[in-house]
């Protein structure tokens, strides 16, 4: 099977740089009514409070506060009677679960970006004969974009399908990267297989809050359930889909037949909204790559070699 594996890897501002939370708490909320719940959107717009994930009723969320503001937003959260308790007393020391350095990329840990390009192109040195190196293009702010092209054959054999995977587009989802990381894993090695973009928008606050949210920038029910129209929040849905471009303009231009999206653990599997815990990278990386063989095996059963 040809394989196309790509990692684009839209990781900037809160995958690598996250020393501007240094003295940020991270609180529970559990709202108990629909007024708790308007009181917490309120509050969040009043103190700056990024939400992590939204609470719903009788369900927790998770915010980040920041330290100039935590006694006001506590304050009203307590006159309100609106429960909380604290996530991280340190949101900084709690992102300190990053390996810094190595070509092989340990799976107890997540991986800044360097540390990933800098497997990327070690497979491809280690590899020349399955595996290609490709810089089509830069990102929005210059960074150089890198996929892999992994083939048996160098792509001369047009009776077989070619897999496109894309992981990292939710700048928060530490998760993703990896689990393309462990599929190039099993296709060479073992011989197998910010929450926004930053690009700016049409919107004229766009050069001050550049970005959409990836997650919310689709054609297919855009701008209606949990986006916001305001550029300066973390779930802008943008001033029109696909506003963010990058991997859904690829996958048109290429003109990719077949696709599908992996939901990965999160809150709701009980864990730590975005911030995974890292011991269970491994495990979620094993069974996100049965899911992607059992895709491939689909899309060849599907496929039509052109005449």
């Amino acid at each position: 099977m040809k394989v196309l594996g790509l990692v684009f890897l839209i990781v900037a501002v809160a995958y690598a740089k996250h020393e501007q939370f240094r003295g940020w708490k991270s609180l529970y909320l559990k709202p108990t009514s629909q007024e708790q719940l308007k009181l917490i959107g309120a509050l969040a717009d009043a103190y700056e409070v990024d939400i992590i994930s939204h609470p719903i009723l009788e369900r927790e969320g998770v915010v980040l506060v920041k330290p100039q503001h935590l006694d006001g937003f506590v304050g009203a959260l307590e006159e309100q009677d609106v429960s909380y308790r604290v996530h991280a007393n340190d949101v900084k020391a709690k992102n300190e679960t990053r390996a810094r350095s190595g070509r092989q990329l340990p799976y107890d840990n997540y991986q800044d970006l360097e540390v990933i390009d800098a497997y990327l192109d070690d497979i491809a040195a280690r590899y020349p004969n399955l595996v290609t190196l490709v810089e089509p293009a830069t990102t929005f702010e210059g960074r150089p974009i890198k996929y892999l092209k992994i083939s048996t054959t160098n792509f001369q054999d047009t009776s077989k399908p070619v897999i496109f995977i894309d992981g990292g587009i939710h700048s928060r989802e530490w998760i993703s990267p990896p689990t393309v990381t462990w599929a190039i894993k099993k296709l060479v090695e073992d011989n197998r297989f910010w929450r926004k973009t930053r690009s700016t928008d049409q919107h004229s606050l766009s050069y001050l809050c550049p970005g959409v949210d990836g997650n919310r920038n689709y054609d297919f029910a855009w701008n209606t359930v949990g986006t916001s129209s305001n550029p300066c929040t973390d779930t802008y849905g943008g001033s029109r889909y696909g506003a963010s471009g990058a991997a859904e303009d690829y996958a048109h231009s290429v003109g990719v037949p077949l696709s599908y999206t992996y939901e990965l653990p999160g809150l709701s599997w009980g864990f730590e909204g975005f911030h995974l815990n890292p011991r269970y990278i491994e495990q979620v990386c094993i069974e996100t790559w049965e899911g992607i063989v059992v895709g491939a095996r689909r899309a060849g059963d599907l496929f039509v070699p052109l005449p």
